[in-house]
């Protein structure tokens, strides 16, 4: 065994034990000292996720020391000794299991001990390991006791290897020799080069995803081309919350489940309370199974049964192509078509329902939004929104469905008032007429023995049943023992708003726990049986009386339904359905140059990388744009994509640039010297200058499709480059997940630091996986040479200045892009360039010189002028607000700069704006003096 130190702030270990809080009499039979390692940690340490483990040491005699507290809790001694719950004989071990006070297990605790004949003493070693350290972490700890004398220098064990618990097996000589103060160093294995950085993580994806189960299934696919950094990337993009655990990882299609099934069963055992992978799940959708279900009306007010479902051979939303979705449509509505009586209803897809309806469907509460959480967003569930999604509903609107939401179906049946069975029955009578409807055509649910309905997230495997009732309990809800009563009921709350919502007035929604296990029947069960407890209860509180009786007997395990009786579609389609997006709303370039002719030319071509077509213009298709804000609606995976996509690409870059044709050739000047005038701007009116450029390298793919391990790559070449700068470019890179809070709070008062992307067109393109990873923030003593490291590109490399001087801001410009390019090619990179496109970045919008040089100028009086939009124009400049891009001028104050990018040179862009704005300010001050400017405007 050896031992790593750790530094003397480590705050982990000087956390206080409780010994109160585990329950006793947990010990396990002794075993041999040099069989734990294998026989009871790897067990242990397998089933949790890597996370950090506190190790503690203790020498004997040390009986004069008395833990401060309710009671000691760990001590090595003599046989007999009562410090220990039990003594542990030299070269053996013991493991003991940690709980709450009520509920499962939380941790484990073990002890070993063994004597060193030199010292004639006995060491002993207890290790702690929480299941969720986030939630119970103050139940851990691990200090270091030498003699009588409390040490406060913590040691813990190095992994062994990626996914090992900390201790490793103890042989026989290291347990005679081995001592603390001789500690080694372990080495672990390293991890794959693209494994995922999840330290910060609480989800439970990043519990049992170790770099090990990574490198073995990181180059796996489903058929459907499915991989696990798509299923993980929701998880990885989304660290959670301390007290927040969500699952992620996702589905993309029905076989990702067994692909990655050494990720996918360690999730699904942790979510779902134990649920092994050699389990089986139970199905019963027989509503005459139901005992009782009408539940009391003062109470409940209504009630409800969700499901999702999936069709088998069709990828999941997360994966799903457009036409994918398309076919979903088509099954699912035309087996609703085929539903008559009670069940008999209407189909309103999103993308083309009337005003009124879309009024009618938000007042009946029905209409489901596009997604906007993170989540959600990182999943891939918001694609091509609104196409093929919509909602149905029957005709009494007790029945609905939606239609490609989070799932390929959501089921839902419900109704005003307490009648639980009429809904499960309408429930299960709606969902198995549409199974037959649709393996009438052929196809049929996504559904396994082990899994039991297949959906896209873990958490709603099984039967995907949430049966839920609006529940008015007020003087129950303020109870202390109201949480403990729904734990052991097996059900949840939340406000009726939904998710993350608080109560009104006593009334929650109350639903099933559980998923997974158990049958359709068996979960309605626990929420009738439950609810009418839950009722009983508030009834003896309306009375005055005490509910101890009801929940001591709930508590000894009694069934609560005895507690509370007591108390009181036509065959198989082959007709192939097009994946071309609808693009009929939308008003980027993308949109005005993608023909039906192009889109199937192109659809099934990719880069070297294996960059396609769908995934450059998905931003355009999620995002239509506005009527009169043009944006560009596609981007570039690497630096062939504009190759392999120039039927499209070309055109849009023509539109873009202002009928720039595809056989240009564009200019490239960093030569300051060629800048005629540019340091005389009236620093009266020029409060400041900045130029900005994007660089990326080549060899390695761009922000929309990069791998974590080219992104890391990119930040290892780029910093090595910046640290070779000397004299006024000498300067520091500070990484956004490393930076210390003061770092973090100097670069905001700089406006130096830059935040994960919010933008839906930034989302939508892929660019804020795997946030704050690899990005970073470097600039000059000086503050006056900035670089940005895999924000939007690779680079993005800004030179700024107080005051009207643009030609030192350019030259400082010129000087730091040349050195920055020539370290990079001492390591045998550069940066993407060529003779038609120019500097190759991510978004068209930047093609050619990537440049933007602005200023801050004071314009108050002309900016009032009925003619200063067309001047701008005349002049081939642009205005902003200070604040950026859609911020409003404060006092006539703008942020001016160039418009063009691509067929002009650096020094003819910056020139561009030097002669503008000088003009600009010539105009400013004639008519302060309240002259005519009418011989200035440019014709």
């Amino acid at each position: 065994m050896t031992f790593l130190p750790l530094p003397n702030d480590s705050t982990f270990y000087n956390l206080p034990l409780k010994r109160s809080q585990y329950k006793e009499n947990m010990t396990d039979p002794v075993i041999p000292a040099d069989q734990l390692g294998q026989q009871v940690l790897d067990d242990v340490f397998k089933s949790m996720p890597p996370t950090k483990r506190g190790i503690a040491i203790g020498i004997a005699n040390e009986t004069p020391y008395k833990w401060s507290g309710m009671s000691p809790y760990f001590r090595s001694g003599k046989p007999g000794s009562n410090m220990i719950p039990e003594f542990v004989k030299s070269k053996e071990a013991a493991l003991y299991t940690a709980t709450k006070r009520c509920g499962e297990a939380t941790g484990s605790v073990g002890v070993l001990t063994f004597f060193i004949p030199e010292d004639k003493k006995t060491v002993a070693v207890m290790f702690s390991v929480p299941f969720d350290r986030n939630l119970y972490r103050n139940w851990w700890d691990a200090k270091v006791y030498r003699g009588e004398i409390l040490s406060w220098s913590p040691m813990r064990v190095k992994d062994s290897s990626p996914d090992a618990g900390p201790v490793s097996k103890l042989t026989k000589k290291q347990t005679a020799t081995t001592s603390p103060a001789k500690a080694t160093d372990n080495k672990s294995a390293p991890a794959p080069p693209n494994f995922p950085n999840l330290s910060q993580h609480n989800n439970w994806m990043a519990k049992c995803l170790t770099p090990e189960i990574y490198g073995r299934l990181c180059d796996k696919k489903t058929p459907g081309g499915f991989t696990l950094d798509a299923a993980i990337q929701t998880g990885v993009d989304n660290p959670g919350h301390p007290f927040i655990m969500t699952v992620g990882c996702v589905a993309g299609d029905e076989e990702s489940y067994d692909v990655f099934a050494d990720l996918f069963d360690p999730v699904i055992e942790k979510r779902h309370g134990g649920f092994k992978k050699t389990d089986r799940h139970k199905t019963d959708l027989n509503s005459a199974n139901l005992i009782g279900g009408q539940l009391d009306e003062k109470y409940v007010l209504s009630s409800r049964v969700r499901t999702g479902r999936s069709i088998k051979n069709l990828g999941l939303p997360p994966h799903c192509t457009r036409a994918e979705r398309r076919k979903v449509e088509s099954l699912v509505t035309e087996a609703l078509d085929s539903l008559d009586g009670e069940l008999k209803g209407k189909y309103y897809p999103l993308a083309k329902m009337t005003d009124a309806e879309q009024e009618q469907l938000i007042a009946d509460h029905f209409l489901f939004d596009k997604p906007v959480s993170p989540l959600l967003l990182a999943s891939r569930m918001a694609r091509d929104w609104p196409d093929a999604r919509g909602i149905w509903h029957n005709e009494k609107k007790n029945f609905l469905i939606w239609v490609n939401e989070e799932d390929h179906t959501r089921v839902i049946s419900m109704e005003k008032g307490g009648n639980m069975r009429s809904v499960f029955e309408r429930f299960c009578n709606g969902l198995n007429k549409v199974e037959d409807a649709i393996k009438a055509k052929g196809y049929g649910f996504m559904w396994n023995e082990h899994l039991g309905y297949v959906l896209t997230c873990p958490s709603n495997l099984g039967t995907g049943l949430r049966g839920g009732v609006h529940l008015k309990i007020p003087l129950l809800s303020q109870k202390q023992e109201f949480a403990s009563i729904l734990e052991k009921l097996r059900l949840q709350k939340r406000g009726v708003g939904g998710v993350d919502t608080a109560a009104v007035g006593g009334t929650y929604d109350i639903s099933n726990a559980d998923r997974l296990g158990s049958s359709e029947v068996e979960q309605v069960q626990c929420v009738v049986d439950g609810v009418r407890l839950l009722i009983e209860m508030e009834k003896c509180l309306e009375a005055g009386n005490p509910i101890a009786s009801l929940y001591q007997e709930l508590m000894s395990g009694k069934h609560a339904r005895d507690i509370a009786d007591q108390a009181g579609n036509r065959g198989n389609e082959t007709k192939e359905i097009d994946n071309f997006p609808d693009l009929s709303t939308h008003n980027n370039w993308m949109s005005r140059c993608l023909t039906k002719e192009i889109y199937d030319r192109l659809c099934g071509l990719k880069t070297l990388s294996g960059y396609t077509l769908d995934q450059a213009i998905q931003t355009g298709v999620d995002n239509p744009g506005h009527p009169y804000i043009m944006t560009v609606g596609c981007v570039a995976g690497d630096e062939e994509t504009y190759d392999v996509f120039a039927d499209l690409f070309d055109p849009v870059i023509e539109g873009r640039h202002n009928g720039y044709s595809k056989d240009a050739l564009h200019k490239t000047d960093l030569n300051p010297n060629n800048l005629i005038g540019g340091e005389d701007l009236d620093d009266e009116f020029v409060l400041s200058c900045r130029v900005r450029t994007g660089r990326s390298i080549r060899g390695l793919t761009l922000p929309p499709y990069c791998t974590r391990a080219e992104r890391r790559e990119v930040e290892k070449i780029v910093v090595k480059a910046l640290d070779s700068l000397k004299g006024d470019l000498q300067g520091k890179y500070y990484p956004l997940n490393k930076m210390t809070p003061e770092e973090q709070d100097q670069l905001i008062e700089d406006h130096f630091l830059f935040d994960k992307p919010v933008s839906p067109l930034l989302l939508s393109a892929k660019m804020g996986r795997d946030w704050p990873d690899a990005r970073g923030i470097w600039h000059n003593d000086e503050k006056t040479v900035l670089v940005w490291v895999n924000e939007e590109d690779h680079t993005r490399v800004i030179s700024m200045q107080k005051g009207g001087n643009m030609r030192e801001v350019f030259t400082r410009f010129c000087k730091s892009l040349k050195e920055i390019e020539n370290a990079m090619k001492n390591e045998g990179k550069e940066f993407m360039w060529n003779k038609h496109l120019g500097f190759v970045l991510t978004c068209p919008s930047n093609l050619g010189t990537g440049l933007r040089a602005g200023v801050h100028v004071k314009l108050p009086s002309l900016s009032k002028d009925a003619n200063f939009e067309d001047v701008l124009k005349k002049l081939r400049l642009q205005k902003r607000g200070t604040g950026g891009v859609d911020t409003a001028s404060t006092d006539g104050t703008f942020d001016v700069s160039n418009l063009d990018r691509l067929g002009f040179s650096e020094v003819e862009l910056v020139q561009k704006v030097v002669d503008g704005v000088k003009l600009l300010v010539q105009m400013e001050k004639r008519l302060m003096e309240g002259k005519s400017i009418e011989d200035l405007l440019p014709k």
